[in-house]
């Protein structure tokens, strides 16, 4: 059982000597013995919730760093480089306790981001974006939850603005469609599936002439390019795995597919036949 022994200081404050267990002690410090009994009170049933006192000053930023590196583990390159950017919009809780801090203050981040226009753009954050920095601080804070440092995710309660700048791509007009039907190009298969399939670009970049059976009208969408660095890899899985599936395409798009055919593995590719590149990729697709 916690002791408590109450002692006055020269500054005026009062003072306790909390046992929490393995022979070591924390000290409480209050203005006075109403308030030093309540910090007490709370730091029991901390230790009654199990939670680790000891880790009472570990850092957001501490935290921050073990998350990303367990995602690294988990997540492909190219969303690992996503989520190590937009922690950073939340480095202004690094170097504070992670147990001290409060949902204002998260919330506070979300609402300058929402409304202050970044140096990279030039523009307030999206709410995509606004959303997905939320979900970043919850699990980081829940990463410390698990590790029994706290047993609150301030980060939960967090709103995103429903009214922000808004990501927007314009629809492809009759006459860009005709632009690609029409004009013979290095890229026109890639745009032609993409356009009349709706395959993304990592799906259209492992997508092989296996996978389609121009009889049957189908695509079997399987697998998917991910980046490390610039290199480009093929894995035999798809973004979710919903994104498994069969695509049915039309006319259009087979007649054009049974004249392009050629000898080759991959439907798209470098010249020498193998997997694009993040580099080569961009300029032959304009992505």
């Amino acid at each position: 059982m916690a002791k408590m022994k109450n002692t006055a200081r020269k500054d005026g404050r009062v003072q306790s000597k909390v046992y929490i267990g393995n022979g070591k002690y924390k000290y409480v410090y209050a203005a006075n013995n109403k308030e030093l009994q309540e910090k007490v009170t709370e730091l029991k049933t901390k230790l009654g919730k199990g939670i680790d006192i000891t880790a009472d000053m570990d850092t957001f930023g501490y935290w921050s760093d073990r998350w990303i590196a367990l995602k690294k583990m988990d997540v492909s390159a190219k969303r690992w480089r996503s989520y190590e950017s937009r922690r950073h919009y939340l480095d202004e809780l690094a170097h504070l306790p992670i147990v001290k801090i409060k949902s204002a203050q998260v919330q506070q981040i979300i609402v300058d981001c929402a409304t202050t226009p970044s140096e990279a753009t030039g523009k307030p954050l999206a709410r995509q974006t606004l959303v997905n920095l939320k979900n970043i601080a919850v699990q980081i804070f829940k990463l410390a939850i698990d590790n029994r440092v706290m047993d609150f995710n301030p980060a939960d309660g967090v709103k995103v603005p429903k009214e922000t700048e808004k990501e927007t791509r314009e629809p492809i007009s009759e006459e860009q469609q005709l632009w690609i039907r029409e004009t013979p190009h290095r890229a026109q298969t890639a745009a032609m599936i993409m356009l009349y399939a709706g395959l993304r670009r990592g799906e259209m970049m492992a997508l092989t002439w296996s996978d389609i059976d121009l009889n049957a009208h189908s695509i079997n969408v399987n697998k998917t390019v991910v980046f490390d660095g610039t290199v480009g890899k093929i894995i035999n899985a798809t973004k979710t795995e919903s994104s498994t599936r069969t695509v049915y395409i039309p006319n259009v798009l087979v007649e054009y597919l049974r004249n392009a055919r050629r000898e080759a593995l991959l439907v798209t590719s470098k010249r020498d036949g193998s997997t694009h590149s993040e580099i080569s990729s961009r300029p032959a697709w304009g992505v």
